[in-house]
Formats: C-alpha cells, structure tokens, sequence
C-alpha cells in the first residue's frame, strides 16, 4: 500500500495536481509508521517468547540439578571419604594376606629339605670320587693314592670321613708327561672337588 501511493503521487504530479500527491505521501507515511510499529510489535513478541522458553529452560535446568544433588548426596553417603578409607584399608589388608600366602605356597624350602634327607651325602662323594677316577683314566693320569678325609653331612644329620682322592700337582704334572689335556683335566677335577665340598658345607 505504501508503494501504491507513491505511485499515486507521482501520477497526480504528472497531471498537475500538487495537493492530492502530497496527500498520497501522507498516506504513504503513515502506511510506513504503520509497518514500523508492527515490526517493533513483531520483535517484542518474540522477544517474550524467547524470554518464557529460556525461563521454561532454566525451570527444568533447576529441576533436574536438584535431581543430580539428590543422587549425588545419597551416592556420597555409601561411598564417603571415611567408608573409602575403610575399605581401601581392608583390600590392603587382603592383598598383603594375599601376598603372604602366595610367598609360603612357592617357599622352596620344605621342598629342598626333603631332597636332602632323601640323599644319601656318603654315597653321592663316592660317586664323584669314581667320576673323578674315570676323568683320570680317559687322560691317562694315574689318580693319586693319597686320600683325604672331608667331613659331610647324613640323613641322620652327622657327619662322617669320607674318603677323596687329594689332586697332587706335582705328581700328576710328571705322570701326564706332556699331555695338552693334563691342565684342563686337572682343573676340572679341582673344580668338581670345590663345587662338592661348598655344597657339603
């Protein structure tokens, strides 16, 4: 409607007639307030409308936090700092318990003593004593006849002289004669020797 007033005028300013085309814009004006005030009734309207939705929105926001505190405030009094503390104390408790009854399940000493009064001490440095004889014989060393006494250890847990050949250097060196096996030989016999006594002790 606007426009077609100023159409309107400007056809009545064509035909001469200044008055009636100023009453035209006039009318045109007031259409533009008119339109003006609807466009601000327009921007108010919405303006409520999104105030009562973010109303609406902070309603259930306020609603549903107070539904959070009251889970958080039951939650908190089966799970707080002192009922914590308890019951990471007690889990301690049985993971050390835990631990302890591991250690003595795997604890080989009970294993290792009845290994040991099952073996007979006396018979086992006789079978190194014929081990070391046979190393001998295979280099060609005569074993020595000089014999010593080393106390071992019984099932009856006393102790008794067992018999052993004592590694005499010199007489092997001269009996070997230039054998290239004579010190690797005699070096394992004094080896073996050590490792049985260390384990007798």
């Amino acid at each position: 409607m606007s426009e077609e007033e100023r159409d309107n005028a400007k056809g009545l300013l064509k035909e001469g007639n200044k008055t009636a085309a100023q009453q035209a814009l006039l009318r045109r004006k007031r259409y533009q307030k008119d339109l003006t005030d609807i466009y601000k009734k327009a921007a108010l309207v919405q303006n409520i409308i999104t105030g009562i939705t973010n109303a609406q929105d902070n309603v259930e926001m306020v609603r549903e936090l107070q539904q959070a505190d009251a889970v958080l405030g039951s939650l908190n009094k089966q799970a707080n700092p002192v009922k914590t503390d308890e019951v990471m104390m007690n889990m301690e408790t049985k993971m050390e318990e835990l631990d302890y009854v591991s250690e003595r399940l795997t604890d080989s000493s009970l294993i290792e003593s009845a290994a040991d009064g099952d073996v007979d001490l006396g018979e086992l440095e006789g079978e190194l004593s014929s081990i070391m004889a046979e190393i001998s014989e295979e280099a060609g060393i005569k074993a020595p006849a000089t014999k010593s006494k080393v106390p071992v250890r019984t099932t009856a847990q006393t102790e008794e002289a067992v018999d052993l050949p004592a590694p005499e250097a010199s007489k092997l060196g001269k009996e070997a004669g230039n054998d290239p096996r004579e010190k690797e030989i005699r070096d394992e016999i004094a080896r073996i020797k050590k490792e049985m006594e260390s384990e007798l002790k």
